[in-house]
């Protein structure tokens, strides 16, 4: 299995603390489960939308090189699910299923950051060949959202009675304060063309000359929401469903929003384990293991 996490913030929302873990979720199906660790993405700047594919592409052959299993399951998480679609739609015939967690789809279903993206008024192509928007900017403008979760967040991390769910938000606020920068090129690509121009649900999205088709996934496929997700909200991740061509396509609906979700107090029984064992329930079991791929 090899989780997709997204660009913009570190893979450790997916393994934060020991009780809820949505790696030892996995590991306990008794599959090798695989990361992807981003790295330092503020160092690429030249990094193009085509290698950030290319890549996850290549981690797939690595994850099935290193378990020698023909097949790989793919698990991505907000960002990281619409790269693990994409993905998924070039390499149907090694992608054994995918699982798909607050990933935006059909962005013409906006969220809260919707009228901060509108062509209107942000110009992708100046925004991009300005640099970028810097990780803390991104970071403040998500907080600025929320407010009084963040408050309570805080607040919790160091008043909660109890010692474990104060670590688990604790885990959370040193996750959130860790955004990354996205490389200009990748920036341009995703906030004009999948943003903007909605070109993956259109079909105008390609990968090195190749066009991208979501219904090119064969592969059983299971798109997991958060009832109350404001930044993708959970029509636009379900859109994925309309779009694929296998037969077996289902959705978990979890209470939560964007973050809370996928990570944090109760996430393991309420997200993690029916992820898990809907995964078991694709795939045989194989030895266990983990491990990070670093980009």
């Amino acid at each position: 299995m090899l989780l997709v996490p997204s660009m913009l913030q570190r893979w450790g929302i997916l393994d934060l603390t020991p009780e809820e873990s949505l790696v030892g979720a996995l590991a306990d199906t008794g599959h090798d489960v695989f990361v992807i660790d981003w790295g330092e993405l503020g160092d690429e700047r030249l990094l193009e939308w085509d290698e950030v594919i290319s890549r996850v592409q290549r981690f797939i052959r690595r994850c099935r090189a290193a378990a020698t299993a023909e097949h790989v399951s793919l698990v991505g998480y907000s960002q990281g699910g619409t790269l693990a679609a994409i993905a998924a739609s070039l390499m149907p015939e090694v992608v054994a299923s995918l699982v798909t967690i607050a990933a935006p789809i059909d962005f013409a279903i906006g969220g809260a950051l919707s009228p901060l993206t509108d062509r209107r008024l942000v110009d992708a192509d100046l925004l991009a060949d300005a640099g970028g928007v810097p990780a803390n900017a991104f970071r403040g403008l998500v907080a600025a959202m929320h407010p009084g979760a963040t408050a309570i967040s805080v607040l919790t991390s160091y008043l909660h009675p109890d010692p474990k769910t104060r670590a688990t938000f604790a885990a959370l606020e040193r996750w959130a304060n860790d955004a990354v920068t996205l490389p200009p090129e990748v920036l341009r690509v995703w906030l004009k063309r999948l943003v903007q121009d909605n070109a993956l649900v259109h079909e105008r999205l390609s990968v090195r000359g190749r066009k991208v088709r979501l219904d090119a996934i064969t592969a059983p496929t299971l798109v997991v929401v958060a009832e109350n997700d404001t930044i993708c909200p959970p029509e636009s991740s379900l859109s994925l469903l309309q779009h694929i061509r296998s037969t077996r396509g289902e959705s978990l609906r979890v209470g939560g929003g964007h973050v809370s979700g996928i990570a944090g107090p109760g996430s393991t029984e309420r997200t993690h384990r029916p992820i898990a064992e809907w995964l078991r329930r694709q795939v045989p079991s194989q030895s266990a293991a983990s491990g990070c791929i670093a980009s």
